[in-house]
């Protein structure tokens, strides 16, 4: 059985009561699997989903539909240690990071 995540997208609407992300360049820092990246990468004019796990980022790019390609992105890398491509960013996403 799917793992059901935020069936009563609360966490998906407050996120965007929070942030705007209409045609924003977004970094999502520890994006894991991509389950909070899907939520408003549409709105986003791009998103960089970045995770110390190579595993993590295979699954996201595998969780990636197919309309989003051009827009999201993944790397594999540190917050603290790496530089990133497509900088600079407007928003900032930390979603169970810290």
């Amino acid at each position: 059985m799917a793992k059901i995540v935020d069936p009563e997208a609360i966490e998906t609407r407050v996120i965007h009561d929070l942030v705007d992300f209409t045609d924003k360049r977004v970094i999502e820092i520890g994006c894991g699997d991509g389950r909070m990246l899907w939520r408003y990468a549409r709105q986003a004019e791009s998103v960089l989903g970045i995770d110390p796990s190579q595993d993590f980022i295979d699954a996201a790019r595998a969780a990636a539909p197919e309309e989003l390609a051009g827009r999201v992105a993944f790397e594999v890398g540190d917050a603290v240690t790496d530089e990133f491509s497509g900088g600079p960013y407007d928003v900032a996403v930390l979603a169970w990071s810290l």
